[in-house]
């Protein structure tokens, strides 16, 4: 049923094009034959991980919205989101997420947030569990902590901060799949029944 404040369409597209971003910027940070080095490098890692945090945001919000859930709606951590699904839907992501290879470490990045050289030897933290709830809590605050990046780096110490990009793909195809999956089941067409949003060019 289509929530009367909040349109699913709209959130549903906008978190496709949040990963279609967030993918492209990590395989351009991944692949060196592209020449992007230095800073320029490590800002597609930081993009990245913002626009895959708020993919997955809007992703939780499009299933939400579709569960008519929204009185707690204006939380921003991604694993306060999850929590206000039904019981069904979280376990026919956990199933969706596991069969996708969740339950399996997949590709994980150990940033140094620091331009400091005196603690060099710190090891980066020990690698963290990967259950769908666990990776959210662990990620929750990723829009929000990669896009303000800059404030930590110039730090004393070394920070070093996972981007779990590998699992997070697999949680927002999961999270995809659902939402979609269920749009179809209640006879709706994307952007179909939306006309809502226009876009005027401006002539110089």
């Amino acid at each position: 049923m289509q929530h009367n404040k909040f349109d699913v369409n709209t959130s549903l597209v906008c978190a496709d094009s949040f990963m279609e971003l967030s993918l492209k910027q990590i395989e351009i940070a991944m692949m060196p034959e592209h020449g992007v080095s230095g800073m320029r490098k490590i800002s597609q890692v930081f993009t990245s991980a913002t626009n895959m945090g708020l993919a997955i945001e809007l992703y939780l919000k499009t299933l939400i919205i579709m569960e008519n859930n929204t009185n707690k709606f204006r939380v921003h951590l991604l694993h306060e989101l999850y929590s206000l699904l039904s019981k069904a839907t979280q376990e026919n992501l956990i199933a969706k997420y596991n069969q996708l290879g969740g339950n399996e470490r997949k590709d994980v990045l150990y940033i140094a947030a620091s331009s400091s050289t005196n603690n060099s030897k710190v090891k980066p933290q020990q690698e963290r569990n990967i259950s769908l709830l666990e990776l959210l809590t662990n990620n929750c605050k990723n829009f929000v902590s990669f896009r303000y990046m800059f404030e930590n780096g110039c730090s004393a110490n070394w920070q070093y901060t996972h981007f779990e990009h590998g699992n997070l793909e697999l949680a927002a195809n999961a999270f995809r799949w659902l939402a979609y999956d269920s749009l179809d089941d209640k006879g709706r067409t994307i952007l179909g029944d939306s006309p809502k949003c226009f876009i005027h060019p401006k002539i110089y």
